[in-house]
């Protein structure tokens, strides 16, 4: 958050919580129970959180999966928290039922869902979210179940596809997905298999995630493609380069800039100083 504090989003729980001081876990959004219930009070509404967003006011910006039960088959929301306010659903655009598998902020405040039915290829899509009334502007990805997406300072905006084994560059205004890594990218990134989480560095390198490898790669601006962290060897404390990841879900800088990687396999979260 912009206090430097670390939130967590729990699939299993269905709830996104807040780190305290003293490591304890305080519930910011979720019931604790999947559903596609009232919203209101955030610690009350039955949700199914599957990605998070934290603007530089303090404003949450939720997306949800295809849940369990009856939620299933209604299509999914993305949820808006001010800061001490009321949980409240952004409009809905006209997708069907599916997951919203990432969500970002635009350099003025736009707000981005990237939505995808995961037994379905191809059917992927960005839409700006807010403001105005909902806009497609991509369409064509393949997320599957997992997948990411980031805006960058001059607008453009990045998706994985976990599915698809790359990853894409949209224009700011939208338009055809240009392939930047990946199965069909430059040469040097042929490698990358499974591309999940995203998070963009200071200094505009792209880390991204690889989950059929547990390998984190660094995208440089330059265009060099270089492992970062992971190993699928032993672990090794203290050297980044074979540092064992179980199953990267999430990936985030802190307020010092350090890297965040969030264990999907573990349950846990590992800092990178």
């Amino acid at each position: 958050g912009p206090d430097g504090s670390l939130h967590l989003l729990s699939v299993r729980t269905w709830q996104i919580v807040k780190v305290a001081p003293d490591g304890s876990f305080v519930p910011v959004v979720g019931s604790g129970k999947s559903g596609r219930g009232a919203l209101g009070d955030p610690t009350k509404a039955d949700v199914a959180p599957n990605c998070f967003v934290i603007a530089p006011d303090g404003t949450m910006y939720i997306g949800e999966n295809h849940g369990s039960g009856g939620s299933a088959a209604i299509p999914p929301r993305v949820l808006r928290l001010p800061p001490g306010g009321q949980l409240e659903a952004l409009p809905q655009p006209s997708w069907g039922t599916g997951d919203v598998v990432g969500v970002a902020l635009g350099p003025a405040g736009e707000v981005y869902a990237y939505f995808d039915n995961p037994g379905t290829p191809g059917a992927g899509e960005v839409w700006r979210m807010a403001p105005g009334a909902p806009a497609r502007l991509a369409a064509g990805l393949s997320a599957g179940n997992y997948g990411d997406l980031v805006a960058r300072p001059d607008g453009t905006l990045v998706a994985s596809e976990q599915d698809g084994g790359r990853i894409v560059s949209i224009p700011a205004g939208g338009g055809a997905p240009t392939v930047i890594a990946g199965a069909t990218g430059p040469a040097p990134t042929r490698g990358l298999l499974a591309p999940s989480a995203l998070a963009l560095g200071p200094d505009g390198t792209l880390y991204v995630a690889d989950y059929a490898t547990t390998l984190i790669h660094a995208l440089r601006p330059d265009g060099r493609f270089e492992p970062y962290a992971g190993s699928q060897a032993a672990l090794q404390d203290g050297d980044v380069t074979t540092f064992a990841i179980n199953g990267p879900g999430g990936l985030a800088f802190d307020a010092e800039g350090r890297l965040l990687i969030g264990e999907a396999g573990s349950g846990t979260v590992k800092r990178f100083d």
